[in-house]
Parts: C-alpha cells; structure tokens; sequence
C-alpha cells in the first residue's frame, strides 16, 4: 500500500511541478499546477488517515479542492481559444469527467488506507488527475505551437530516474532498517520532491550556481545561459511542415506574435520551417539551426507587419486605415504596453508618444484585440500566398496578397 501512494504522489508531484514551469502566465496551466500539487499531498495524508483522525477530513477537503481547481481551469482553456468565448462541448465534457472524478476521490478518503480496494481506488483517482493535466499540458503547448511529447518524455525521464537514484536509497535503508516509519516515509517524500524539483528546475538552478561559480567572468555566465536556453528550447521546437496545417490553424499560430519580442519562444512555432525563410537562410549562407531559423521568421514578420502600413507617405497615423499596421507594429515591434498600469515606457520619437495617448484615449482593449486577430490572419494570408507564388511554375500567376481592408 505504501509502494502506491509513493508512486502516485511521485506522479502529481512531477506533472505539478513541470506544468508550473511550462504555464508562464496561463491560468489553466497554473490551476492545473496547483490542482496536482493540493491532490499529491492529500495522498500523502491519506496514509495517516483513519476514522477516527481529523487529517481524513482534510485529505478528503484537499482531494475535492483538486476537482474543483481541475474543472476551473478546463473551463478556462474552453475560454482562451482564439475563435470563441464560449463554454465548448470538449471542456463541458472534461469539467463532467473531472466531476465524476471527485466522487471517485471521495469515496477513496472514506476508506481507511488498510482498507479493501483503497489502493485500487488511490491508484485510478491518481490517474485520472495526471491525465487531466497531461490534457491541459498538450493544450498549452498545442495554443503555443510548440511541441509537447518530446519535451514531456525527457522531463518524465529524468525527473524519476534521479528520484529513482536517490529515493532508492532510502527505501534501502528502511528496507534494512527500521522499516516504514512515519520520519522515513517523510524522508523518502521529501527526497523524491527535491530531485524532481531539482530536475525541473534545472536551468535555474545552475544559473544560480554559476552566478556564485563565476561572479568574476559575467561573458562566461551569458554564455553558458544561452547555451542552457537553446538546450531547453530543442524539445518544445514544433517541426511540423506549416505547409501542411490547416488554414484555420495556420491563421491561429500566426496570431500568437506576442512571441515576436522573445526569439526562444518563437522559435518553438512551426513557422520557422516555412520554405521562404529557408531560402533566405540559404542566400546567406547560413546554417538553418534553430536560432538563426528563429531570427529569419522574426525578420519576415516585421516585413509582413510593414506591407499593412498605409501608402500615404506619411510615418504614422490614427485614422482608421492605420488600425491593422499600428495594432500590431507598436505592441510587438516597439514593445508598447497601452493598457499596462505598470510599463514604463521610453520612447524617442514623439508620435509614438502620440499614439500612445490614442490608444488609451480611443481604443478599448478588446477592440485592439480584434483588429490583432484580423491584421494576423492578414499576415497569415500573405505568407501563404508568398509560399503559392515561388512554387508556382514560370508563367503561372499566383493571388495578389491580401490587402486590409
């Protein structure tokens, strides 16, 4: 019995800790987190539980809190979709499944660890909540273009083969020792949180370390944190041929330019396989390597943006036609945050100062958000027509790009 609870709550403490560090600021993502986090400890309370002590109450309390915290965030997910805010078929189902779920986990913390089928029971609600946040983690990934299995597999892989290495050690010693004790089987929980923490982590981890290793050499420390980033990124590179995705997806993965200011986010999206920025990393000569694959399609994005800029000689404007160029130009190539209460903006030129006042004066926030999707999957438009117009053969005239409208 112990053996389970050790290998579920190994399980939620992992996913917990990976989905911590993947979300950024994705709600669902840190719900998700929190959710697998609450639960591993209820299991673990679940081991000391019986009819007679309160911790079975508060385990039981923890188990519903996960339900309620899963079902949260997959109606969350249901809501940042791109096309719709509304409450889909998938996430009623998955909100249902997650319901049923709960019931599961409460029947369980009614059943004293000893219990008949209380193993079972632990085993299959311990199940259930890891694959709910495998779910939300294919979904976080699949909404940022970026690759999920890859990077999933190598961080499941080292996380319990250092768990493996050292939590064995443990359960060695108490195999030999005094046996399963309440402070050894805390020690060895403890032990296998520190090394799967510790492996998720990892990169922070050794930036601290070479802060304190290398304080006197900072071009060192620079290097070595860059070359940590390129080894991070590798496994969340999406690889797919963008020729091959569907229109409506390609629109979608165009549209997460808020990307454009980070070069190892972009460079997870599949667009950086386009064929045009191959043949431009060919013209130059360079080596199509992830990062240089990155900077290219940042490059071809910030022309993209400029073909939206209005002809009429003039650098800037706020008149309507300059709504898809100026949506998209100042948040993502200038960097401007208008709604931000807490950006501090330094900008040189005047009229961005001007345009600045605009938007908070005339432009809500939501507005701005629509004519962002439109003016991407304007852009979306144009890369496909430009990759339409070089494999057409001599004398074959290919759509004229798309204009905003």
């Amino acid at each position: 019995m112990l053996a389970i609870h050790v290998v579920v709550f190994a399980h939620l403490v992992w996913l917990g800790l990976y989905l911590r560090n993947r979300a950024g600021d994705s709600r669902a993502g840190n719900l998700t987190s929190a959710a697998l986090l609450i639960f591993a400890y209820a299991v673990v309370l679940h081991r000391y539980a019986d009819a007679d002590n309160p911790t079975s109450d508060f385990a039981l309390l923890l188990a519903l809190t996960t339900a309620g915290l899963l079902a949260l965030a997959f109606y969350s997910l249901s809501r940042s979709s791109d096309e719709a805010d509304r409450f889909g078929p998938p996430a009623a189902a998955a909100v249902a499944a997650t319901s049923m779920v709960a019931i599961v986990a409460a029947r369980l913390f009614e059943l004293s660890p000893g219990a008949r089928g209380a193993g079972l029971v632990i085993a299959v609600a311990g199940a259930a909540f890891v694959a709910g946040g495998l779910v939300v983690g294919q979904r976080l990934a699949r909404d940022r273009g970026e690759a999920f299995l890859p990077d999933v597999f190598r961080s499941y892989d080292y996380s319990f083969l250092i768990a493996s290495l050292f939590g064995g050690q443990v359960v060695l010693a108490m195999w030999t020792g005094p046996g399963a004790t309440g402070s050894m089987v805390f020690l060895l929980l403890g032990t296998i949180t520190a090394a799967i923490a510790i492996q998720v982590y990892l990169d922070r981890v050794q930036t601290l370390l070479d802060r304190i290793a290398f304080a006197n050499v900072p071009w060192l420390r620079h290097e070595r944190a860059e070359l940590r980033e390129v080894e991070n990124l590798l496994p969340r590179v999406n690889m797919t041929d963008p020729l091959t995705i569907e229109e409506d997806e390609f629109s979608r993965l165009t549209r997460r330019l808020s990307s454009y200011g980070d070069l190892t986010k972009l460079a997870t999206s599949p667009l950086t396989n386009l064929p045009e920025v191959h043949r431009r990393l060919a013209a130059r000569s360079v080596e199509p390597s992830t990062l240089e694959r990155a900077g290219e399609l940042k490059v071809l994005l910030a022309e993209a943006i400029e073909q939206l800029k209005p002809r009429t000689g003039e650098e800037y404007g706020t008149t309507d036609e300059w709504r898809f160029y100026s949506a998209l130009y100042y948040p993502y190539i200038i960097g401007m945050r208008p709604y931000s209460t807490t950006a501090v903006h330094s900008f040189d030129a005047p009229e961005q100062w001007e345009v600045l006042e605009w938007f908070r004066t005339y432009v809500p926030e939501r507005t701005l958000y629509n004519w962002q999707n439109s003016a991407a999957a304007l852009i979306a438009s144009h890369l496909r027509e430009q990759e339409e117009l070089a494999m057409s053969p001599p004398g074959v005239s290919s759509p004229e790009p798309a204009q905003p409208s």
